[in-house]
């Protein structure tokens, strides 16, 4: 009784708008399917139930970047070539290594095209929660995620701000008595794993992966609920942020054009302190 198992498969089909950098192709719609198990639990009369799965998605069409696919710049700069009197080809090292443009550290400036995507994805999740008083809630959700390109240009890759771990939880208590009855005190967090920001190419063609660093954020709160001329009411402060975890942009650069930049510029940031009425009808 305490235990259950379950089953899911599941079709999809979704239109997109991806058009590729020259806005002269269409991508095709997104066709997924979906299959899952896991299992369900409810133990110790309900302090602890706790739900863990694992799925798998493959979806074909929508878009995606490949770095290395043919775009307008590349055009351009091989009509420009022939009109010089030279040729184009692999054997000189020009058809994957002709940008217009360099940034200065080691990577090139053209970033090709949009191309249709074939991804598959895989993954665990799980969640807890525990309760061993009524007034005491603990929850905590872990899911672990792998994605790649199963196709093409981008066969092996992993999409744009795409995360493999993830970790979060919150800890709530709640005053059932004495003046104190109605508030209630808690503490969030979140930890996200290194985020993928795409791919570049290196000085010696290959494709490099470059990531966001991983991030923590926490969060306190407290606050009280009350019935007053018949309706109910509620008061609520939040400390946001207290880990004050940076914001990223850019790269930094190596000063070394046969280098790629793999660090990112880091913005400070701070706590955020908000205060929020509610009125409940």
């Amino acid at each position: 009784e305490e235990i259950s198992i379950f089953a899911v498969h599941s079709t999809s089909l979704f239109p997109t708008t991806d058009k590729n950098d020259e806005l002269t192709a269409q991508m095709p719609p997104e066709v997924g399917k979906s299959n899952e198990i896991g299992i369900k639990t409810e133990l110790l009369n309900g302090k602890i139930s706790a739900t863990a799965s694992y799925y798998k998605i493959n979806k074909i069409g929508g878009g995606v970047r490949d770095i290395n696919a043919e775009n307008a710049n590349k055009a351009l700069w091989d009509s420009y070539r022939a009109k010089d009197g030279f040729v184009t080809i692999d054997s000189l090292g020009w058809s994957h290594d002709r940008s217009l443009v360099r940034t200065g550290d080691g990577v090139h400036g053209n970033l090709g095209d949009i191309v249709p995507a074939e991804l598959e994805s895989k993954g665990f999740e799980a969640d807890v929660v525990f309760q061993p008083m009524k007034t005491l809630q603990l929850v905590v959700s872990f899911a672990h995620n792998t994605e790649e390109s199963t196709a093409g240009g981008t066969k092996g890759q992993t999409n744009g701000g795409h995360i493999e771990n993830q970790l979060s939880g919150l800890v709530k208590y709640t005053f059932d008595e004495g003046s104190l009855k109605g508030g209630f005190l808690g503490l969030g967090y979140q930890y996200s794993g290194k985020s993928n920001q795409g791919y570049v190419t290196d000085n010696s063609g290959a494709s490099v992966a470059r990531y966001n660093p991983a991030t923590f954020y926490a969060e306190l709160f407290g606050g009280y609920k009350f019935k007053a001329f018949g309706v109910n009411q509620s008061v609520q402060f939040n400390i946001k942020n207290l880990t004050k975890t940076p914001e990223y942009f850019g790269w930094q650069s190596t000063g070394n054009n046969t280098l790629v930049a793999m660090d990112r510029y880091k913005v400070p940031t701070h706590m955020v302190f908000s205060v929020t009425y509610g009125l409940d009808f």
